[in-house]
């Protein structure tokens, strides 16, 4: 009797979160209103703070997260957007990866014709999750199409959530791109102007 109403309760809360989480995503897909604030940011500090963020949750699951940093990885960008859309890719990361493996978060400074100067930065997350075929990696960030129940995206009850990240990198002049791993997981690539 209690344990059956119990593992209801459970259920009806996990599935309440997944809703309101997919909602969330689903208002996220409208690019914020009005111009993002551009600032001058680091995007290791960024990182980090991500980092510091989902630390418990990465803790509980026993995932390492490395870092390798550019140390010329500064943006002039929405420092709020560019902060949210860190802690989503990283939070999809986690979720994604089976216990006691890890997340490699990599950064990037693209160099310019001009000597010393940088056209992006870009902010590399690879982690040891499912893969996704093309198709799903296509559908995942496609604002009108949901992702498949079957891929990670939709079995975590989250299919909006990399076309949400997606529009948030457009409202700041950025790209979102994923892409298979090697030997499995998924590549996410979040290419910022600078």
């Amino acid at each position: 009797g209690t344990r059956r109403y119990s593992k209801l309760a459970e259920g009806a809360v996990l599935a309440g979160r997944q809703l309101m989480a997919t909602l969330e995503d689903i208002e996220g897909l409208i690019a914020p209103p009005g111009e993002p604030i551009r600032t001058v940011l680091d995007v290791n500090a960024l990182v980090d703070e991500a980092v510091a963020h989902l630390a418990g949750t990465a803790q509980r699951r026993r995932i390492l997260i490395r870092r390798d940093f550019n140390p010329q990885a500064t943006i002039r960008c929405d420092g709020a957007r560019t902060a949210q859309m860190l802690r989503l890719l990283l939070e999809e990361a986690l979720r994604g990866t089976p216990e006691g493996q890890y997340v490699l978060i990599s950064t990037l400074a693209e160099p310019s014709e001009t000597e010393g100067a940088m056209t992006s930065v870009a902010v590399l997350i690879r982690d040891e999750g499912a893969s996704l075929s093309e198709e799903e990696i296509a559908q995942a960030l496609d604002v009108t199409r949901h992702a498949a129940v079957a891929d990670r995206f939709g079995t975590a009850g989250l299919p909006f959530r990399m076309a949400r990240i997606a529009t948030l990198a457009r409202s700041v002049g950025g790209t979102l791109n994923l892409r298979r791993g090697i030997e499995g997981g998924m590549l996410s690539e979040l290419r910022l102007p600078k």
